[in-house]
């Protein structure tokens, strides 16, 4: 479970990390069409089924008792047009007319098009770096705290 918490922590920091940035600045907002493109151009949908299942993976460790079934019917529930329905505005809003037609140019490009085949790979690999490396970073920290003498437990217990 301690794996779970830990990639939805970075995930909620992924998206705050987003929503933090400075408005887009220059000519136009993007038409919704045009950002609807871009993420299924960038497979945004498919790239958003591999982060589900892969922490859906973690949490199924966590409850090893639950049936495949159950977890193929929240896997089933998943619909990736909500989150783009949510994120639509986010790219309108950091992203001008001019930055989505210069995205949906690269990635109509050959080397955005080999980007986009391999995403999924670089997503993947660097999920699996993320989780080593936030293992071996908790583990870092737990060590220094039991060796400066603190516990887990909560005082009195």
């Amino acid at each position: 479970m301690r794996r779970a918490s830990f990639i939805a922590v970075l995930l909620g920091l992924l998206v705050s990390r987003v929503s933090a940035q400075e408005p887009a600045r220059g000519t136009g907002v993007a038409t919704e069409a045009d950002v609807r493109r871009l993420l299924e151009l960038t497979g945004q949908g498919r790239v958003a089924r591999q982060v589900m299942e892969s922490v859906l993976g973690s949490i199924k460790r966590a409850y090893p008792a639950v049936p495949e079934a159950v977890w193929a019917e929240f896997l089933a529930e998943m619909r990736e047009g909500e989150l783009t329905s949510l994120v639509v505005p986010i790219y309108r809003k950091h992203l001008t007319a001019d930055d989505i037609r210069g995205l949906l140019a690269f990635y109509e490009s050959p080397v955005g098009r080999k980007l986009i085949q391999v995403q999924p790979l670089l997503v993947n690999d660097s999920m699996a770096a993320g989780r080593q490396w936030g293992e071996q970073t908790a583990g870092r920290i737990l060590r220094r705290l039991q060796e400066k003498g603190y516990s887990s437990k909560a005082p009195g217990q």
